[in-house]
């Protein structure tokens, strides 16, 4: 969203929860399939115990988007949770995303939210 929201002109506002700062972190999350996925073109994988098809041509779609080049360019309020904690989504995700947006923006700290 936070690469796409700059060109849906009735989008007012963005609001984050965890976002990765760099859209080829999503690929640590099935990196031990790559090789499967490259071979047959698309492999079904869990990520946080859901099942979700990932083709080839997303992989390749990855590496082309440059999301923090894009933020300053947002041009929408932007609110940003994200958790100190997180193990999935480090805390320095958020402050990327922090300083590469310009104002109106706002950052609310979820310490222990993902904890059990």
């Amino acid at each position: 969203m936070l690469a796409a929201a700059a060109d849906v002109p009735e989008a007012r506002a963005v609001v984050t929860i965890a976002a990765p700062s760099d859209p080829t972190h999503v690929k640590g999350l099935f990196a031990r399939h790559l090789e499967e996925i490259g071979t047959k073109g698309e492999v079904e994988v869990v990520l946080a115990g859901r099942p979700f098809r990932i083709s080839r041509a997303f992989v390749d779609d990855l590496a082309e988007h440059r999301l923090l080049d894009r933020l300053p360019d947002l041009h929408k309020a932007l609110l940003m949770f994200h958790s100190p904690t997180d193990a999935t989504v480090g805390i320095e995700n958020a402050s990327r995303i922090f300083t590469a947006a310009k104002h109106p923006k706002s950052f609310v700290s979820l310490a222990g939210a993902d904890t059990c």
